[in-house]
């Protein structure tokens, strides 16, 4: 099966009727999907402070993480985030999730991937429209390039580019 109809078979799996209102004409390939589908400064912020962490407190090999309620501490974060707007929580809080996972698979915990049917809900449209969007910088890597990639800020111009 080549890569198109493998990524639409798992779009058509995964992705509940009600969010999907017509199949996309072409899916990205999963070399642009691996890079959209993740922020790099996001997880430059979680290493910077992991990193520091190991200064602090030590390396995670070394930790024993049975000691505390990290998921706990992910929702404290979570919480100060709600009312600071600091993105530093959310990297603290996906630090906290990252060093249970760690601690998950030293105790035997595993990771099975289901769909519980969750998902996410929408916000109000008024919401979107004060939401900064972001696209990776596609211009040298790939023809399909929108043309709304602003190099100086780093962003679409394009509120919903089908590319970005």
């Amino acid at each position: 099966m080549n890569e198109q109809l493998f990524l639409r078979e798992c779009w058509l799996k995964t992705v509940p009727e009600r969010f999907r209102p017509k199949p996309p004409e072409k899916l990205p390939s999963l070399e642009k999907l691996r890079k959209s589908e993740w922020s790099p400064r996001f997880e430059k912020a979680m290493r910077d402070r992991l990193i520091f962490g190991a200064f602090r407190y030590g390396l995670i090999e070394n930790q024993d993480y049975s000691e505390y309620d990290l998921v706990q501490e992910a929702r404290k974060r979570l919480e100060r985030f709600e009312s600071t707007k600091n993105l530093e929580m959310l990297v603290d809080a996906a630090n906290m999730l990252l060093l249970r996972f760690v601690h998950g698979e030293r105790v035997g915990e595993v990771l099975t991937s289901i769909d519980d049917g969750e998902h996410s809900e929408k916000l109000p449209v008024d919401w979107e429209s004060s939401v900064k969007v972001e696209c990776i910088d596609v211009a040298g890597e790939n023809d399909d390039y929108c043309g709304n990639w602003d190099n100086d800020t780093e962003v679409c111009t394009e509120k919903e580019c089908p590319l970005c």
